[in-house]
């Protein structure tokens, strides 16, 4: 794009409506444990959540 002078606006408002759609900025944590360990609820669930779980802990107990 640099090369031909262009720019986001010449590629018209839909492209310039999915850049701001996905550059929303840090998203808030919603679980954390007592290590300090966080995870904000979005993609896979962590490793150490996981092992939780699995030893019988609820996604609740860990709810910011």
């Amino acid at each position: 794009m640099s090369t031909n002078g262009l720019t986001t606006a010449d590629l018209g408002p839909q492209r310039q409506a999915q850049q701001r759609r996905y550059a929303s900025g840090p998203v808030p944590v919603k679980y954390r444990d007592d290590a300090g360990n966080a995870w904000s609820g979005r993609g896979l669930k962590p490793k150490w959540l996981s092992a939780a779980i699995a030893g019988g802990k609820r996604l609740e107990d860990f709810a910011v």
